[in-house]
């Protein structure tokens, strides 16, 4: 729960950082604005000193939480190296499920990201006792976490591994 509570954090500067950048290139001249508007929001020092403050607060936090993952229960797991996105012109808003178009595959690495998770969850040693493995996609919207988490799902050796499996797809609000 605490590292649930410190990813919500850190979405939450996130928010914040656009909200700011969106109102600041709304009062701004078109000719001001800089090419990057999230970062317009570092144009106020009070703002960028309450953001900086935040995101050392979570990068605190999420030290704290590394060094106690044994007794959180949580593994680490291999560093994947950060692969470039092609640029997606226009997002159709959609309901994601578990079939996947193999010509909408966002990423460019798609296929080794899915070998290295799907050998990770083939692994003999992750079935041992009653612990579960769970393995969330975080990042952006756009960068193709559906399409990853899609391909994994239905990956033949996951059916083969797993008697069963189910696919959740956690919105960015929660109503309570």
């Amino acid at each position: 729960m605490q590292l649930k509570d410190v990813m919500y954090d850190a979405d939450d500067v996130i928010d914040l950082c656009q909200i700011k950048a969106k109102e600041r290139l709304a009062g701004s001249s078109s000719h001001s604005r800089c090419g990057f508007p999230l970062l317009s929001c570092f144009g106020n020092p009070f703002f960028a000193h309450e953001i900086g403050s935040k995101i050392k607060d979570i990068n605190s936090r999420l030290e704290g939480i590394a060094k106690r993952r044994t007794d959180l229960g949580l593994t680490q797991l291999p560093i994947f190296p950060t692969h470039g996105v092609r640029r997606v012109d226009s997002i159709i808003s959609r309901k994601t499920d578990h079939l996947i178009v193999v010509d909408d595959i966002v990423g460019e690495k798609i296929e080794e990201d899915t070998e290295m998770l799907v050998s990770w969850l083939t692994e003999e040693e992750k079935g041992v006792g009653e612990n579960v493995c769970v393995v969330a996609i975080l990042g952006m919207g756009g960068i193709g976490k559906s399409t990853l988490a899609k391909t994994i799902f239905n990956d033949p050796r996951i059916e083969d591994e797993f008697q069963l499996k189910i696919w959740i797809l956690q919105p960015k609000e929660v109503k309570a």
